[in-house]
């Protein structure tokens, strides 16, 4: 892969550090070995150090690294300052220069990061974009709680180029704007609808339990079903139902504007997503 390529694109992202400041380390040393410490499963700062370490000859090949591998207190100050939007979009930038763009399964979900709060200073929370099929972070925007995700998705998906994906979002995405948001990128949505939409959530759970009680005498063709799988301390059997047919759905001239592939998914025994 094209490292030479991504320090490029880091070089063009304003330095957070004070000019005059004691400065050992380059910038994009500091970024590239973050985000590969990310890619390969790392979740804190301890973690891009020792990454850096155990790495650092390998590292050189690309790296030029004057004064050997940041510390931990070095990634904290940088990653914390860093204008995280600018990032994300240079990285997003050259994974589609490097892989051709996008057409893939990307799930969207927060994430907090483990040992970032320091003293009064909250711990960082971040909202990112995964694709699964390369197994690698599209790109992240950092919010101050969870409860700021559903501001922070839209920002995201402007950093991204997601034409021809399917993304997935879990209850919290289940916004009207989001999903107006995706398909204005060309792009497919499946989002998940819990109480936090009550009243979608209310006429999908009563499409179902009429299902169950014999009032729909056409049932959906397209049915997919799982066998027992145990997890979290219970044992769940899902079935999953594509319905195109939405007459029942309230307000679903409103809802279905952008709605291009419709699903209703049900997990058995637990509740209605």
């Amino acid at each position: 892969m094209d490292i030479g390529g991504l320090t490029e694109r880091i070089r063009e992202i304003p330095d957070p550090r004070r000019a005059w400041g004691n400065i050992r380390h380059k910038r994009e040393d500091i970024f590239v070995i973050g985000l590969a410490t990310f890619l390969c499963g790392g979740e804190d700062f301890e973690d891009m150090e020792q990454f850096g370490l155990s790495r650092e000859q390998e590292l050189r090949q690309f790296l030029e690294l004057p004064h050997g591998i940041p510390d931990e207190s070095t990634f904290f100050r940088v990653f914390t300052r860093v204008n995280s939007e600018a990032l994300g979009r240079s990285v997003n930038e050259w994974l589609v220069e490097a892989k051709g763009g996008s057409g893939e399964a990307v799930s969207i979900d927060g994430k907090t990061i483990r040992g970032s709060k320091c003293g009064e200073r909250p711990a960082v929370h971040m909202v990112s974009a995964w694709a699964g099929d390369k197994e690698i972070v599209l790109g992240q925007v950092a919010v101050d709680e969870k409860s700021n995700e559903i501001t922070a998705i839209p920002r995201l998906l402007e950093l991204l180029d997601i034409r021809g994906a399917t993304v997935s979002i879990d209850a919290m995405g289940c916004q009207k704007e989001i999903a107006a948001g995706i398909r204005k990128k060309d792009a497919e949505y499946v989002l998940a609808v819990k109480e936090n939409q009550p009243t979608l959530y209310q006429d999908i759970k009563e499409y179902f339990e009429g299902m169950e009680g014999g009032q729909i005498k056409e049932l959906p063709d397209d049915i997919w079903e799982t066998g027992e799988e145990r997890g979290h301390g219970r044992t769940e059997k899902r079935e999953v139902r594509t319905v195109t047919e939405l007459s029942w759905l309230e307000g679903k001239g409103e809802v279905c504007v952008n709605f291009a592939t419709p699903y209703a998914v049900r997990e058995q025994g637990i509740n209605f997503r």
